[in-house]
């Protein structure tokens, strides 16, 4: 059986034309995996992805036919878990978006790729080239100022309330408020904020606000060794069982279950691997 080889590239150092669009460039590269499945559970990004694996991975979701993953694609906010089965080979690079850049990107709102994978090259032919040149740039480091141009070339800057959406959305370690005190605190009507929220999120503000919930949980249970009762309450839940039903409506798993079983990287557990 060949050794496992796992190593991944994180760029948090973003050039200051992209700073209203881009959050982090990251990289991932895995060898020797035999069988088994990656579960990806909800943990609030948007982001493009280039597929630069050699053989055909496929993703699962439940209710759904299994889908081959394009080599550009465009992923939401995701509120169920999905499974993709893992080849002996696994590479990708990944652009973490701010919601509001996707419209001013790709002329469409986010609220289009929620819980759905989008073919980018069936959006925009030049994606396919733009792919053609990232797989031919042999490091990260590389293939990151391909992409920073690329975006240079395309991107609008944000207004303040578009940053301020973007700030709260991207906040996993925040209190999160209440709608009226986020509606006031954007200098919105509650229906003009339902309405963008609808528009980023595919969500309501009252969902929306319950999945930002969920995410900041998420990330304390990665990031700090507090209990869960203590986790379910700094997340703004009710008690233990509301923290319980809430969590494994998202990902299928318990708290606990989740703990046991998470990886290094947040929302993102391995399955029968050898």
């Amino acid at each position: 059986m060949p050794a496992q080889a796992n190593t991944s590239e994180v760029c948090f150092v973003i050039p200051p034309a992209l700073r209203g669009a881009v959050k982090m460039f990251w990289q991932m590269d895995r060898a020797g995996l035999l069988l088994g499945h990656e579960t990806i559970v909800p943990k609030g990004v948007v982001e493009v992805i280039f597929n630069l694996s050699a053989e055909p991975i496929v993703r699962y979701r439940n209710g759904a036919g299994p889908l081959t993953v394009p080599r550009v694609f465009l992923n939401g906010f995701n509120t169920a878990a999905f499974r993709i089965a893992l080849p002996a080979h696994q590479r990708f690079l990944g652009i973490v978006l701010h919601p509001t850049a996707v419209k001013r990107i790709f002329g469409f709102p986010a609220r289009e790729c929620a819980d759905l994978i989008i073919d980018l090259s069936l959006v925009d032919r030049s994606m396919n080239t733009l792919w053609h040149e990232v797989i031919e740039r042999p490091t990260f480091a590389e293939r990151r100022a391909l992409l920073v141009e690329w975006m240079v070339a395309r991107h609008a800057q944000p207004t303040a309330r578009e940053c301020a959406m973007d700030h709260f959305l991207g906040d996993h370690a925040g209190q999160v408020p209440t709608v009226v005190q986020l509606a006031d605190r954007l200098c919105w009507s509650t229906r003009q904020l339902a309405r963008r929220m609808e528009e980023l999120t595919a969500m309501n503000t009252e969902r929306t606000l319950h999945y930002m919930k969920h995410v900041g949980a998420l990330h304390l249970i990665h990031h700090s060794p507090m209990p869960l009762t203590a986790i379910a309450y700094a997340s703004g839940f009710a008690d233990q069982a509301h923290f319980n039903r809430s969590f494994k409506a998202f990902t299928g798993y318990t708290p606990m279950a989740y703990r046991q079983a998470m990886t290094p990287l947040v929302g993102h557990l391995m399955e029968n691997v050898r």
